[in-house]
């Protein structure tokens, strides 16, 4: 936590003088707690407390700190606690006014900087020309509140797209005529029901599969007949 702290405030220039007050406020106690740890008395904290750079932790953040930190041995590896004080100033990178998701350019920049792709964009042309007025169900466990909401309508694109536009147990290519977004878990509550990692593509013919009691329809052991019966275990 000490470590994420720092890091989050590292960009401003006196992280290191208001982390030694932190540190202050807080040496009290922790000197109270590595007493009954070490079983070391008030004035034995060198039984308690080693420099920060002897430590085998951290090694780069404590590498020329001598302040005294409380530390514990463990097959001698000396384990010592690290300072808020030890975080240092790192000057944030500048904004670069072309980076914009906005332009195929913006975009470029963005993913060179953090060799990250951006995500898709939600094929709302297919998910979002249904019938959203017919898709009202609510149960005790929503409290009342439609499974299809608008966390629902926002996600089923997303969901869409990481199956690549194809019926997760058939493989079929799926349009706005032709597709059912699936709870995987129905029984979730309503703040978790409709994640994206809950919900699934189908067709209308293996939606109907899925919730209808008939043999199996597809060869016994493949893909399709193997991603169907875990579906219908779930519902």
């Amino acid at each position: 936590m000490v470590i994420g702290i720092g890091n989050y405030w590292g960009m401003t220039s006196e992280v290191t003088k208001y982390g030694s007050k932190i540190d202050h406020y807080l040496w009290y106690k922790l000197d109270k707690i590595f007493m009954k740890l070490t079983g070391s008395k008030l004035g034995e904290f060198l039984k308690r407390k080693i420099e920060a750079e002897s430590t085998h932790n951290l090694p780069v953040r404590h590498e020329g700190h001598r302040t005294r930190v409380p530390y514990l041995e463990y097959e001698g590896c000396k384990i010592g606690l690290t300072m808020l004080a030890f975080s240092t100033w790192k000057a944030p990178e500048p904004k670069i006014p072309a980076e914009t998701p906005y332009s195929i350019e913006g975009r470029k920049i963005y993913m060179e900087r953090t060799e990250k792709r951006l995500r898709l964009a939600r094929p709302d042309e297919i998910t979002l020309l249904d019938n959203i007025i017919g898709r009202v169900h609510t149960s005790k466990r929503t409290k009342g509140k439609s499974l299809y909401n608008f966390e629902y309508w926002m996600n089923r694109g997303y969901a869409l797209n990481r199956d690549k536009c194809e019926c997760k147990v058939c493989k079929v290519n799926l349009d706005s005529g032709n597709l059912h977004t699936h709870h995987k878990d129905p029984r979730l509550p309503i703040d978790r029901i409709n994640m994206v990692s809950n919900l699934v593509s189908l067709c209308v013919e293996c939606r109907g599969l899925v919730h209808e009691k008939q043999p199996n329809p597809f060869s016994k052991g493949s893909k399709e007949y193997k991603k169907l019966e875990s579906y219908r275990k779930l519902v």
